[in-house]
C-alpha cells in the first residue's frame, strides 16, 4: 500500500481508506502519533504522556470504533486499541 508517497507494508484485511480512516481518528484524539501499526483488526501508536494518561476506553469517530486494549510505558508511551 502507498501513503503520501511512502511505501506501507500491510498486515491487516482492511482497505487504504480505512486505515487511512483509523490513523486520522487517532491523530484527531492523540495529535501527533509515531510507531504506528495496523495488524489485523488492531492498531498501536505511540504518543504523547499527557494523552497517553487519559486514553479513552472506547472512541467513537467518523464510522470507525476503537476499544482500548492497553497502555505501555515502556520504551516510549503507546497504546493498542482494537478496530471495531
Amino acid at each position: 500500500m502507498i501513503i503520501d508517497g511512502y511505501e506501507i507494508n500491510c498486515f491487516t484485511h482492511l482497505d487504504k481508506n480505512s486505515c487511512i480512516q483509523v490513523l486520522d481518528v487517532a491523530e484527531a484524539i492523540f495529535g501527533e502519533i509515531g510507531d504506528f501499526l495496523i495488524e489485523s483488526n488492531e492498531v498501536s501508536f505511540s504518543c504523547y504522556r499527557g494523552y497517553f494518561e487519559e486514553a479513552p476506553k472506547i472512541i467513537i469517530a467518523k464510522g470507525i470504533k476503537l476499544i482500548l486494549i492497553d497502555k505501555f510505558d515502556s520504551p516510549v508511551f503507546s497504546v493498542a486499541y482494537k478496530i471495531g
